[in-house]
């Protein structure tokens, strides 16, 4: 089911509520832990979350999601999912007053956790990215050596050209070769597979008959998939259109009245896509041709009859599975409705980031290993794209703004040839401020406290606080900052800057994010007369079955927490072998004062003497009471080990979601978790076939 909501009606503070409330725990933890040990900080070494691999969606199609990406998002509606369920149990002497305030606060507690892993993750990617990019340089640089030293060679061996050529004959025709059963292969692949073919005269055809486009969008709807020329040529011609194009595109003068010349009633702006192309960008295009509409107004100013145009806010591609379709579905609708369909650049319209995050993998799924041409296509069409679009009020680009002095005439004065050069805005020249200024409109957020900082969370860009916006907004005469690149449950989300109407708004229009193993709804803006409306949808809304079931996301979730919990193990359980420790120390002390006074047992016996199994724990799973600790414990020692990675996040309260119970066995906690990572479970932990079974089903439940 589509919502329509206007932004008076519904305004998100999230980001604030979520803030002091991690702000007030995490200082409440921090003390705690700090308190209890005497010993050095600096007890553990964390390994990094491990990063899973590419996988199939069943069709021969690559995905590089990552298992702590998929948490971060799928963490939050799962714990709400399963706070009704079995988990009666209340560790609190006050029951009732304490259940109301988990009620209150389990979504911004597990929202917590599931922003912090992303932004761990997010880290970890942009680290890698870092390191991709070093080390492409130092590749080609040892190219061009070795071309060199060929070329050398060659010259000095030019007496010997007979020799020279079999010994190359020989080799192209190896290569050649083995070109070919990997080309024949892939044509075994999509044997059954559709192709698509256009040419070049088909694409120029597009713009004088834009109608054309629908049946070659219909047919990748339909599973076909278009040939390496095919791709190539549509990426070419793309690149071409989008270099006419300045940075910074104008409609303020269309989206006027009529009156004064105005030809824009609605300009739509649709914010990141990552691959998903079913569940998302196929619903999207219904809603901008009025077949999803909720009210009779939304029939006006769409893209496809001239009254309106749509922004595509950047992200295109990665993390979902169908990256190809929705970049190439975009770059025909671009070439069909010139004036109509406007693509902004993204960070991950970036040849660095996109080949860590999973576009090039995808790509030679389809296509096979080589598929270097296509790539450098791809690449070049990344770097054609414009950076940012302003309306009569608001000026809508990725990120946001790259610093408290900025305006929007700094993306003007980028050329169409200066941005095209910038291929990766990974890691800038230090004389590149071009290079500079758009990694930081690709990378900030916003944020809640005024003024602004770095980035930390993503590793590059800046964070932006309302006054900062609200004076930019001022400054330019603009009632809005529409801007993408987080995800946000409702699928978008609003700052408000000031008492007039002045937001920050963040659109997000992935639904079910990542890769489809998200809970988030997928949202797209309308502005209409100087105002923002917002349509949002779920994955299961009208006729699409392409997302994953109910069940498919709950074993991606507790899987990638398992992953978590498995890199830490070591630590982790230094930890609580502390905890359990302290907890067994105080219970002897406990029953050696409280039988002072009855003389029942020696006080030499009542010291030694050792804890019994607790009660509290089914039958099954009772354990040594040594190896048992509280929750609070519990909580602690997951927050000692755990905040450099993952900060304000209150383990106490989620703790009933992901290790229930009065008494944690830790050792049991931490076998489980290790039982359900991709690891040999049976050499990690010993448990046996039966017993993980019962831990899956226990988690599926």
């Amino acid at each position: 089911m589509i919502r329509s909501v206007t932004s008076v009606s519904k305004v998100y503070r999230n980001a604030t509520t979520l803030r002091k409330f991690s702000i007030t725990h995490s200082l409440r933890r921090s003390t705690t832990a700090t308190m209890m040990r005497p010993r050095g900080s600096s007890s553990s070494t964390r390994a990094a979350v491990a990063i899973a691999n590419p996988h199939s969606n069943g069709s021969g199609q690559s995905s590089s999601t990552s298992s702590s990406s998929h948490l971060a998002f799928a963490i939050a509606a799962t714990a709400l999912a399963t706070a009704g369920s079995s988990l009666n149990a209340t560790r609190r002497n006050n029951p009732t007053k304490n259940e109301a305030i988990s009620h209150q606060n389990a979504d911004a507690d597990m929202l917590a956790l599931g922003k912090s892993l992303q932004a761990s993750h997010e880290r970890q990617m942009v680290r890698m990215a870092k390191l991709l990019h070093s080390l492409e340089t130092l590749a080609e640089e040892a190219e061009k050596d070795e071309k060199k030293k060929e070329l050398d060679k060659q010259q000095q061996q030019s007496e010997k050209k007979d020799g020279n050529d079999a010994t190359t004959n020989t080799t192209d025709n190896g290569t050649t070769t083995a070109a070919r059963e990997e080309e024949e292969e892939k044509q075994e692949e999509t044997a059954n597979t559709e192709m698509i073919c256009i040419s070049d005269a088909e694409l120029d055809a597009l713009s004088s008959s834009p109608d054309l486009v629908w049946g070659y969008i219909e047919s990748l709807k339909n599973g076909a998939i278009y040939g390496r020329e095919d791709v190539k040529r549509i990426a070419r011609a793309a690149s071409t259109a989008l270099r006419s194009e300045p940075s910074l595109i104008d409609l303020s003068k269309r989206c006027a009245s009529k009156e004064n010349g105005g030809d824009l009633e609605t300009v739509t702006v649709v914010g990141d896509l990552h691959g998903h192309f079913q569940c998302s960008l196929v619903k999207i295009l219904d809603m901008l041709s009025g077949k999803s509409c909720t009210s009779d107004e939304d029939e006006h100013g769409s893209p496809w009859d001239g009254t309106g145009a749509v922004v595509f806010n950047g992200d295109f591609v990665d993390r979902g599975q169908n990256s190809v379709e929705v970049l190439l579905a975009l770059l025909l609708l671009k070439l069909a409705y010139p004036n109509n369909v406007y693509l902004n650049r993204g960070n991950h319209e970036d040849s660095v980031i996109a080949e860590v995050y999973g576009c090039k993998d995808e790509l030679q799924a389809r296509y096979g290993q080589d598929t270097k041409e296509i790539w450098e296509e791809f690449e070049n069409a990344f770097a054609s794209l414009p950076i940012a679009v302003v309306t009569d009020s608001a000026v809508i680009m990725h990120g946001g703004l790259p610093n408290a002095n900025f305006r929007v005439e700094q993306i003007n004065e980028i050329s169409s040839e200066e941005r095209s050069r910038i291929k990766t805005m990974v890691e800038p020249a230090k004389n590149d401020e071009t290079c500079k200024l758009m990694q930081n409109i690709m990378w900030s957020d916003p944020q809640p406290d005024s003024g602004m900082s770095p980035n930390e969370e993503r590793g590059c860009g800046m964070r932006y606080g309302p006054d900062v916006v609200r004076s930019f907004l001022a400054d330019h005469g603009l009632k809005y900052l529409i801007r993408s690149h987080e995800a946000v449950d409702e699928g978008y989300e609003l700052l408000e800057c000031d008492e007039h109407g002045m937001s920050a708004v963040t659109v997000f229009s992935a639904a079910s994010y990542p890769g489809g193993a998200g809970f988030n709804y997928g949202a797209i803006v309308r502005l209409r007369d100087g105002n923002v409306t917002f349509d949002s949808y779920n994955e299961s809304d009208g006729e699409n079955k392409h997302g994953l079931t109910m069940q498919e996301k709950m074993n991606h979730t507790f899987k990638a927490f398992a992953e978590v919990i498995a890199a830490n193990r070591a630590a982790l359980e230094e930890e609580f072998e502390y905890m359990a420790e302290k907890r067994a120390r105080r219970r002897r002390l406990r029953r050696t004062f409280s039988s002072a006074e009855d003389g029942s047992m020696p006080i030499s016996q009542r010291m030694n003497a050792k804890p019994v199994a607790t009660s509290a724990l089914p039958v099954t799973a009772q354990v040594d009471d040594d190896d048992c600790i509280t929750p609070e414990s519990w909580a602690d020692a997951m927050n000692f080990v755990l905040n450099a990675e993952l900060p304000d996040v209150d383990w106490l309260s989620i703790q009933r979601f992901i290790a229930p119970g009065e008494i944690i066995n830790y050792k049991r906690f931490l076998n489980l978790q290790c039982s359900l990572t991709s690891y040999d479970a049976s050499q990690s932990t010993g448990m046996d076939d039966n017993m993980r079974n019962t831990i899956m089903q226990n988690h599926e439940a």
